[in-house]
């Protein structure tokens, strides 16, 4: 029994240690917990932070959360994390192999320099007439937009 208080009480004290650390993340608590303006929290306003993942770690539902369970909740939450992880990544290694495929172009399953700039080239050429106009450059996926920064350009080298 002393062991779950315990485990409990060191989790409630890291949380709050935690949770007001910095001045805006004080500010930004106040405001949500202060319901009488009076600049401090009381102990009737106080709301326990992640009190959701506390009841889901409280595996057999008796209130108390041991060591045990904690333990227990942090590896479902870091296998569900893994599963999705692996999962995209497989996602990602067939978007790989697809794009591999279409830029190897005599299909002999490797890629020359030829052919990976003319399936790019193709992929950028949207209408398929040969050329890439203005309306067809598009910055990459997955990035931001870079600015007009002209300095690229290979002629002012």
């Amino acid at each position: 029994m002393q062991t779950k208080n315990l485990a409990f009480f060191i989790l409630i004290s890291m949380t709050t240690s935690l949770a007001i650390a910095n001045d805006h993340h004080a500010d930004r608590m106040l405001s949500h917990l202060d319901e009488n303006d009076d600049g401090q929290i009381s102990v009737d306003e106080f709301k326990l932070p992640g009190k959701r993942m506390l009841k889901r770690a409280d595996e057999n539902d008796d209130g108390l959360i041991t060591l045990d369970e904690m333990q227990s909740s942090m590896n479902k939450h870091y296998e569900e994390r893994q599963a999705k992880a692996d999962a995209e990544h497989a996602q990602r290694l067939e978007s790989l192999s697809d794009r591999f495929a279409n830029m190897d172009s005599d299909g002999n399953g490797a890629v020359t320099q030829q052919e990976a700039r003319m399936a790019a080239f193709n992929r950028m050429d949207e209408n398929k007439d040969g050329v890439i106009s203005k309306d067809e450059i598009k910055p990459p996926k997955g990035r931001g937009h870079r600015g007009d920064n002209k300095s690229h350009n290979r002629d002012s080298k």
